[in-house]
């Protein structure tokens, strides 16, 4: 008979292994010019405490040509391309890259480049470091039933994504009307 795997203590591990994942501040994301491949391994490198994320070449390539990030210089990115990317690859788990198309323009109507990454590596800290605070769990009365954080985990996420939907739906609604008042103009 194989015997099961403690629950509480996979759970213990999946927490310990993320709480202290951090990205770069964005000075410190090269801004030397760094070619594709270099960058694959560099956000890569990066992303290793939290598990593969499926970054590849093509698909940076692919996102340069949906506008998503500007094209390489002399086939060099730099520190704000990279940026982008570190944002689209982890968005890229819970959003389409249209919405996050839509992300990115609302983004830019409010915040620069290096502001915007600061906030998207902020919240993320400040997210990693509600769910390895043992009082996350306990303010839901979970800590221990790991079968009803994992639920209560994918129902905080389903919700979040609900609202990330309907946000994005009003605002490209907006922006749609918006063209069309100034194309009818």
């Amino acid at each position: 008979m194989i015997k099961k795997p403690d629950m509480l203590e996979v759970e213990r591990k999946a927490i310990e292994s993320i709480k202290d994942f951090r990205l770069p501040d964005y000075m410190m994301i090269p801004n030397v010019g760094l070619y594709l491949n270099q960058v694959v391994k560099y956000i890569s490198d990066c992303m290793a405490p939290i598990g593969k994320i499926g970054l590849t070449s093509a698909m940076v390539s692919n996102y340069v040509k949906e506008g998503l990030i500007a094209p390489p210089v002399r086939k060099l990115y730099y520190r704000e391309q990279i940026a982008y990317l570190m944002f689209i690859s982890l968005a890229k788990g819970v959003l389409t890259m249209e919405e996050i198309h839509s992300v990115k323009q609302c983004q830019e109507l409010t915040f620069d480049i290096e502001s915007a990454y600061r906030q998207f590596n902020e919240e993320m800290t400040n997210a990693l470091r509600h769910i390895s605070d043992p009082e996350h769990y306990a303010a839901y009365e979970l800590r221990g039933k790991t079968q009803t954080s994992l639920v209560h985990n994918i129902m905080a996420t389903v919700t979040y994504k609900m609202f990330l939907d309907k946000f994005i739906s009003i605002y490209d609604e907006e922006v749609h009307k918006q063209e069309e008042k100034q194309n009818g103009s």
